[in-house]
């Protein structure tokens, strides 16, 4: 028996012998000098530890992590960052970048105005604004594909306007025409010198660039009213 368990027997028993009425002692004094102390745990007796199964969960094991409330399912409703993303922009990552041809913060998109800028459009071409990108056309007179251009020789392709009675000059992006001598004119068309009542085939050796024909073949000069045969045909 230990001493806490001696000690508390001892009471007891001094209680049941007042409570028999014993003359040599009063119950009030005999109960208050009675005291029972417990020394706590001593040399003898050592602290019991329960390592029993855990019956909230059924395991033999009480240990364990708590779940991270920010590590849970909630994570799921995250925003997508690329949900932010604009017209004519992109993600990359997790950031909105707008698409080339284009400016701004990936959230707004602008075009970019390449022709008022930096382009690669040949010197000799027209460049135009496109959205996201540009064009470039080689300018009249010249040939290609816009990025490069090169001179067209009318003269030598016959793509001139010039006058049977001129002579063509190739130009840098076009031509120039020059009547011969004997005919004047802006080149396109050239008049004869012959006057009126010469002999004439053709309406470009006289010098009001009209022949009457139909047995006359004579220069004559625009008919306003009809007089004679000045009004015939004329050519």
């Amino acid at each position: 028996m230990n001493p806490a368990s001696r000690t508390l027997s001892t009471s007891l028993f001094a209680l049941a012998l007042a409570a028999c009425g014993d003359s040599g002692s009063d119950p009030l004094t005999a109960t208050a000098g009675v005291t029972a102390t417990d020394p706590g745990p001593t040399s003898e007796t050592s602290p019991q530890t329960t390592t029993g199964a855990d019956t909230t969960t059924g395991d033999d094991t009480t240990t364990g992590t708590p779940e991270d409330p920010t590590t849970s399912s909630s994570t799921t409703d995250a925003v997508d960052p690329c949900d932010a993303c604009g017209e004519n922009a992109s993600c990359r990552g997790d950031t909105c970048v707008c698409d080339e041809g284009f400016e701004g913060d990936g959230q707004t998109c602008s075009d970019v105005d390449e022709c008022a800028g930096k382009n690669d459009c040949a010197v000799d071409a027209t460049c135009s604004n496109t959205p996201g990108g540009y064009d470039c056309a080689c300018n009249e007179g010249y040939k290609g594909n816009g990025f490069v251009c090169s001179d067209v020789d009318e003269c030598n392709e016959d793509l001139d306007m010039c006058s049977p009675n001129a002579s063509c000059t190739n130009q840098d992006g076009g031509y120039k025409c020059t009547c011969e001598d004997g005919f004047t004119g802006d080149g396109f068309t050239c008049n004869g010198s012959k006057q009126f009542g010469e002999s004439c085939e053709a309406g470009e050796e006289c010098a009001s660039g009209l022949c009457l024909v139909g047995g006359f073949d004579m220069c004559t000069v625009p008919c306003s009213q009809n007089v004679a045969n000045d009004c015939g045909a004329q050519e």
